[in-house]
């Protein structure tokens, strides 16, 4: 059965930093490596070939490997009878220091094979530094996936056209060697042997327990105790999380610094879903399963959305937000007993102490008797309780950090860090507001997840990303970006700028729908826009079943949305955290903020969205343009596709914009973040 099944993918020989042997080569050549054999497709490579050298006479084929029987022979009496002798060059086989020195000067590796069990040889060609043509069968469009060429291999023409292509645009050629790298880059053995430990840890045979037996200590208890550096502990609660702090920089900036770190994630996630380099100071550790909710722990809860009550707290008291419709009678219940809290002196500090005296929450000691660590640092705060409650025991210093931009108004956290950090100085100031912190008890750092911006990471050309979605090059790109959780009428926006495009109010444009990642069904209302010429979904993210939210993980999901940030000509979005995006890159956005139809009900309208005090925040700054009507709507649009962030309005309201909310847009959130977790754990 299919929930039986784990993937974890094999690791290759890394022949790229051998001792390299020259081998006599021409000075242009494609190359293909293997034994020949007919699952091995050389034949149909040598008719590509010369269908292709019809028109590129500078080029050569080299094939090496060794072959023999009917099937080599085949090849030869081909490449003797077309006159392929001068062309076609067979020089045997190779070993690692040979084939390095051949792949590193090859055009290209033309590897478009028939059967493979895994197709290693792609990878090499990848790390060796060389774009790969490859087939679009087996094992190999699974690896090669959008870092490769892909191929019918029963089709020479379809060969011969990747052959050209390659030839001729050298653009694409570069961006499928970086592609190639970060692909390969995937790869290891060590990673594989790790996701093999984490997949029987989580079934419970534990290398380590099998190991105690006879040595009286696991293996990984051995290198804790022996260790000399600190241990922080670090709490990856979602996939977003985990591509923030993982893919940013952090965790390697934190092993770099000598720290042992143990990632602490939620009891039920997949070990084998997780793409980490291998590294021996990184542990992951699955918490203990939350208690079961209580009516007590719920009325708590409602005391502490009321504590701090505010406009994100009323918005989701009075409309529906995620979930059900609120009924009359407990909204107006709410605002009578619970919102007037905010005004009893000392109530943050009232409900914290409940919370603690009536539930302790022990069952993450463990833990903290296993690593001693220095240092917890929570990157959710508002979650993961026991574990704040541990560390006060254990006197360990707690670091904090909102999860994310509206986290610090939508409910009290009822368990308080020794120390923040904040994104910038806007929640700075409602963390001390809502949560009672002083400024001494705050760091500005800046938020992780907008680092790739700043630092351009795998950044493509824009004719290659346009190749890859079909989109023309020449024309503009409107980027539209789901809120997500169905709140509202998405596709009346959406209908809209169709009429635009149709009308010839906007002109030389197309649109790229990016549906919410983290909703399994949001992509579904988008589909009806497929049969226009000029509208294309994304589905390039894969959700991943295996995290709470769904998130895509990967490092490709990290690049696309990093291009597709920077390639779009207009972000439109509807109370989205992509405000935030398109700013530290420098797109211009517009937020929607009115109905299409007049007799939506408030519990649909887009107007609720924006009530909340943290996109007030961001819409007060300027640095996104606020649009209340269907005029102000194209008016915006068509402004923005002609000028862009060529407006001095644009730099100065963007730049308000990203003071404010997002501290700095340098790609250094992901060092300061590192950089006070070192000084705090002294």
């Amino acid at each position: 059965r299919e929930e039986k099944i784990r993937v974890i993918y094999c690791g290759f020989k890394k022949i790229s930093g051998v001792l390299e042997k020259a081998v006599p080569l021409p000075p242009k050549f494609f190359f293909f490596a293997g034994i020949i054999k007919p699952r091995k497709n050389v034949l149909n490579i040598i008719k590509a070939f010369r269908m292709f050298s019809e028109n590129y006479s500078d080029f050569t084929l080299v094939i090496g490997g060794n072959g023999s029987g009917e099937y080599y022979e085949s090849i030869r009496n081909y490449v003797r009878e077309n006159n392929l002798e001068g062309r076609v060059l067979f020089i045997g086989h190779l070993n690692d220091n040979e084939l390095s020195y051949v792949y590193k000067r090859a055009h290209a590796f033309v590897f478009p094979t028939l059967i493979e069990g895994f197709g290693y040889p792609v990878l090499e060609a990848m790390d060796c530094g060389i774009p790969v043509i490859t087939s679009n069968q087996s094992s190999l469009a699974e690896i090669g996936g959008s870092s490769a060429l892909l191929v019918n291999p029963h089709d020479p023409n379809d060969i011969a056209r990747m052959l050209t292509k390659i030839a001729h645009e050298p653009e694409l050629r570069a961006e499928l060697i970086a592609r190639g790298r970060t692909r390969s880059a995937q790869f290891s053995w060590n990673k594989a042997a790790r996701e093999v430990l984490f997949l029987l840890e989580a079934m419970g045979i534990s290398s380590g327990e099998r190991e105690q037996s006879e040595h009286g200590v696991s293996a990984r208890e051995s290198i804790r105790l022996n260790a000399p550096q600190k241990t922080i502990f670090i709490t990856i609660s979602r996939g977003i999380i985990f591509r923030n702090f993982f893919h940013s920089g952090v965790i390697d900036l934190l092993l770099k610094k000598g720290f042992l770190v143990v990632a602490l994630v939620p009891h039920d996630w997949d070990f084998a879903a997780l793409n980490v380099n291998s590294q021996k100071e990184l542990f992951f550790e699955k918490l203990p399963p939350p208690p079961g909710g209580s009516r007590l722990k719920l009325l708590l809860n409602e005391f502490s959305k009321g504590a701090i009550f505010n406009s994100t707290v009323y918005v989701r008291y009075r409309y529906q937000y995620v979930g059900g419709i609120p009924s009359v009678p407990l909204y107006i219940l709410r605002m009578l007993l619970l919102a007037p809290l905010r005004y009893i002196p000392g109530i943050v500090f009232a409900l914290r102490a409940i919370e603690h005296a009536l539930y302790p929450e022990k069952e993450c000691d463990a833990l903290f008797r296993k690593y001693k660590p220095a240092l917890l640092f929570n990157t959710a705060m508002g979650q993961d309780f026991a574990l704040m409650k541990g560390a006060r025991r254990y006197g360990v210093l707690t670091v904090g950090m909102p999860k994310s931009w509206d986290s610090s108004s939508k409910i009290l956290c009822r368990t308080k860090a020794d120390h923040m950090l904040a994104w910038g100085p806007f929640m700075r100031d409602q963390l001390m507001r809502f949560q009672k912190y002083k400024p001494r008890e705050i760091t500005i750092t800046g938020a992780p997840q907008f680092d790739i911006y700043a630092q351009k990471k795998n950044l493509e050309s824009r004719e290659f990303f346009c190749r890859k979605l079909g989109f023309d090059p020449a024309k503009k790109i409107i980027l539209y970006v789901s809120t997500g959780g169905n709140r509202c009428d998405e596709a009346n926006y959406l209908e809209l700028l169709r009429l635009f495009i149709e009308r010839g109010d906007i002109k030389n444009c197309q649109v790229l729908i990016r549906p919410h990642i983290k909703y399994k069904d949001d992509m579904r209302q988008f589909l009806p826009f497929e049969k226009y010429s000029d509208f294309i979904v994304d589905k390039s993210d894969e959700q991943e079943s295996a995290l709470r939210d769904n998130w895509d993980i990967s490092e490709e999901h990290l690049t696309h949305l990093s291009n597709s940030m920077r390639h779009a000509d207009l972000v439109i979005n509807i109370a989205s955290t992509m405000i935030l995006d398109a700013a530290a890159c420098g797109t211009p956005s517009v937020n929607i903020c009115f109905d299409v139809k007049k007799d939506v009900s408030p519990h649909r309208s887009v107007q609720r969205l924006l009530v909340s005090d943290y996109i007030k925040a961001v819409t007060n700054t300027g640095g996104t343009w606020l649009v209340r009507s269907e005029r102000e709507f194209l008016s915006a649009v068509q402004t923005t596709l002609e000028i862009g962030c060529q407006s001095p309005l644009f730099s100065t309201e963007r730049g308000k914009l990203i003071s404010y909310i997002l501290h700095k847009n340098d790609g250094g959130s992901a060092k300061r973040i590192a950089d006070t977790l070192e000084r705090l754990a002294g």
